[in-house]
């Protein structure tokens, strides 16, 4: 029978050298965007009781959770959800701080991955969430940052933005099942036309028809400001979806006054398939992924399900991962040594000593492992290590390897 001691499990990656340098790297620019911001870190446990994830309009499918059980029998699970423990902190540990509570995490959830669909199962994520600020201050706020963010990486960004109260307002009007709605949902949200357009077909000549049209074209409104004008038509007399509308354009134009036009799309068939998204929704793209590596909206009946009802909140989480591999290609290779020191048995004080020194005027010095002084030159040259100083007797002198690393 087969091991499997030599493979990781589906959807999960082992990180090394320079790729998890620069899984670092990003995590510390958001960290900093972040604490600049007056963000605070806290870390939650990497499990949770299967509870904290039960509630109506659940962040994460059970079939995505990864399942365990304790040693009392409880039904515990890997962390799946950044946003849903931190709403469980909100209600209970930090229920008597003064609001706004304004977080920041950078930690893994796992999910898993269905099939051979290469998505991973193990995710860093880094996020924020502003917790007790409402309306439209609260999501400029919490905009600007994701922004912010978006532009600490380095790379061309573009931010979506929609509003999931247009989309509600135009489906609830219809007389489709809780099941139909949830299927037109996810296909909308996929910009999914070919399914959009078999479900109009089969509702062609009922009571839905007229409004489902309606519904097959929210793919369809996606740019700049010019998006409004055509929404409100659509909209035509549904009062709900006409005061989303007006809610999301004071948005775009606030942030637009603030300098962020051109990084700004408006996206009303980003409806996403969470269902605790109550208002604001955005999603944030880098130039090499071929998906959002942010993601992020307005959660304002999320933390009721903890036991501290009305508190508003707005957040969202980057996925370092997904981003680190879209900038890998521009990343710069883990640097070697600068010196490699050898010594003999006897002199690892002196070799202490002067990695000691070389390490506080900030250059890399590595130890050598090598018993004999020309493996550790070989090795020098081999790795791009450019000096090597040797120890011997309680004298030191250096060779200049004369190669770098390419």
């Amino acid at each position: 029978m087969s091991k499997n001691n030599r493979s990781v499990p589906e959807g999960t990656r082992d990180i090394i050298f320079s790729e998890a340098k620069l899984e670092r790297e990003i995590s510390e620019r958001l960290a900093a965007v972040f604490e600049a911001a007056g963000f605070s870190e806290i870390r939650t446990p990497a499990v949770e009781y299967y509870d904290v994830f039960d509630y109506p309009g659940q962040a994460i499918s059970q079939d995505e959770m990864y399942k365990l059980t304790d040693s009392s029998g409880n039904l515990i699970v890997m962390r799946a959800d950044n946003t849903t423990p931190v709403a469980r902190i909100a209600a209970t540990r930090l229920q008597s701080e003064r609001l706004p509570l304004m977080i920041r995490y950078c930690q893994n959830v796992w999910r898993i991955s269905r099939g051979y669909s290469g998505r991973r199962s193990e995710i860093l994520q880094s996020g924020a969430e502003l917790i007790g600020a409402g309306g439209l201050k609260g999501d400029l706020i919490c905009l600007s940052l994701a922004l912010d963010a978006l532009r600490s990486l380095g790379a061309e960004y573009k931010l979506e933005l929609g509003c999931v109260g247009y989309y509600d307002a135009l489906i609830r009007s219809l007389p489709l099942s809780d099941e139909e709605k949830s299927e037109v949902r996810r296909y909308v949200d996929a910009k999914n036309t070919v399914k959009l357009a078999a479900i109009g077909r089969k509702l062609r000549g009922s009571d839905a028809s007229k409004g489902f049209d309606r519904i097959r074209r929210l793919p369809l409104l996606y740019g700049g400001g010019e998006v409004f004008k055509e929404a409100e038509a659509l909209a035509h007399d549904n009062e709900g979806a006409l005061g989303a509308l007006a809610y999301l354009r004071g948005l775009y134009d606030a942030l637009c006054s603030a300098g962020f036009g051109d990084r700004v799309i408006i996206d009303l068939g980003m409806v996403h398939s969470i269902d605790y998204y109550t208002g604001t929704l955005f999603a944030g793209y880098i130039e090499g992924a071929g998906e959002p590596v942010l993601r992020g909206g307005r959660y304002d009946n999320l933390i009721d399900n903890f036991g501290r009802e009305n508190i508003p909140a707005i957040g969202f989480a980057i996925n370092v991962s997904l981003a680190a591999d879209a900038l890998r290609s521009e990343s710069e290779p883990e640097a070697a040594p600068d010196v490699i020191i050898h010594f003999g048995g006897d002199d690892i004080k002196e070799a202490l000593k002067q990695a000691d020194m070389l390490r506080r005027d900030g250059l890399r010095a590595a130890l050598s492992c090598f018993d004999a002084p020309a493996q550790t030159i070989d090795f020098a040259r081999e790795h791009g290590i450019k000096k090597a100083i040797i120890i011997e007797n309680g004298d030191a002198r250096t060779v200049e390897t004369g190669k770098e690393a390419e």
